[in-house]
């Protein structure tokens, strides 16, 4: 585990250096004259310009017509603790808030050593991720959501994963993209859990000149096949796996936590919160323990299982695909926790990605 000394970005990465004076100058210019300089003015026009000089059809309207859409955010309980996540279209929250839901109802994670444990972690993920076709924009599509996190709902995907043999049934997917995430605790105890992406790994790949804005490619979010949930529309934002969370205790921020890495994050933070409050962890070995994500072609798996428990979780009908080292697949937590009565606050940042822990004291 290595030491956390300072926040590093994504952009450090993609953009190269070349580019940090030019988005330091657009920045400077947003900051000076507040958020409409990015949809009105010199900025979006100098954007437009460049897309449309690539065959593209963006323009200066666009910019104007966008504006920020306020939800609530989407809310369940977790051993006596409020989870408060993202709300559709986003399906992050609403599954995490489920699968932690049927955990609970299933009793917490189950004895009978790592093999049975995984295979049940693998089940639970495995139904969270396969309701995530049912999200889309709401102000275009009516998603379920008051169904998908009721207690009757639980129960009963609590009774097929009890019913059910194991065996991996998630569709097949390999991109990492290029989400960020961070979490702040300020002195008054205020906590913002925030995630950003331009999707694919250097999103679209274009970078504007002379303002070294790197462009999203979050279309590629959408469903292409029409009359789906998440098909793509005029104004419609695409659904997603983002899922910055905040766990309340007594009104109060306990856990303050998100990540990278498309569907994994979902799992992924999901897997964190269970080895803290299931398997009593700290924060620091709860975002390094080796990670899970089921998928149609096997289980996939970090190292750290013994082979015996390997070959239970083949005896157990699982294909485990285990990789050579932790990695980027795997999703990438960002995560606070706070003591309340010691009025402290634990910083940690996921060892498989760029990130660090500061503090102002």
């Amino acid at each position: 585990m290595r030491k956390i000394n300072r926040f590093e970005t994504t952009s450090g990465v993609f953009l190269g250096k070349k580019s940090f004076p030019l988005i330091a100058k657009t920045l400077m210019e947003v900051a000076k004259s507040g958020p409409g300089e990015f949809y009105r003015g010199a900025i979006p026009s100098k954007i437009a310009r460049h897309v449309r000089d690539m065959g593209g059809i963006l323009s200066e309207e666009d910019f104007e017509r966008y504006a920020p859409r306020e939800r609530k955010p989407v809310r369940g309980r977790y051993r006596d603790h409020d989870v408060l996540s993202m709300p559709p279209p986003s399906a992050g929250g609403a599954l995490l808030i489920h699968g932690l839901g049927v955990l609970e109802e299933l009793g917490g994670i189950p004895g009978g050593g790592e093999a049975t444990r995984v295979a049940v972690m693998a089940a639970l993920i495995e139904s969270m991720l396969k309701d995530k076709g049912r999200f889309g924009d709401p102000d275009f599509v009516e998603v379920p959501l008051p169904a998908l996190i009721s207690r009757e709902a639980i129960k009963e995907t609590a009774k097929e994963i009890l019913a059910r043999p194991p065996g991996g049934a998630a569709p097949p997917l390999h991109d990492i993209g290029s989400t960020t995430h961070f979490c702040v605790v300020d002195r008054k105890g205020n906590a913002v859990a925030a995630t950003e992406t331009v999707e694919c790994y250097y999103g679209s790949g274009v970078t504007v000149p002379g303002l070294g804005v790197l462009l999203n490619d979050e279309m590629h979010d959408f469903d292409i096949a029409s009359g789906k949930p998440n098909s793509v529309a005029p104004l419609k934002r695409p659904a997603s796996s983002m899922s910055p969370t905040i766990l309340l205790k007594d009104d109060l921020p306990t856990l303050i936590l998100g990540a990278s890495g498309s569907e994994r994050i979902i799992s992924s933070i999901f897997q964190v919160i269970t080895n803290v409050f299931e398997r009593g962890m700290g924060l620091v070995d709860a975002l390094a323990a080796p990670r899970l994500h089921p998928l149609s072609e096997g289980l996939m798996l970090e190292p750290g299982l013994p082979d015996s428990e390997i070959r239970a979780l083949e005896s157990l009908g699982l294909v485990p695909k285990v990789g050579e080292r932790p990695g980027l697949f795997f999703g990438g937590v960002q995560a606070l926790m706070v003591d309340q009565k010691r009025g402290s606050v634990t910083g940690v940042a996921d060892p498989r990605r760029r990130g660090v822990a500061v503090s102002e004291s």
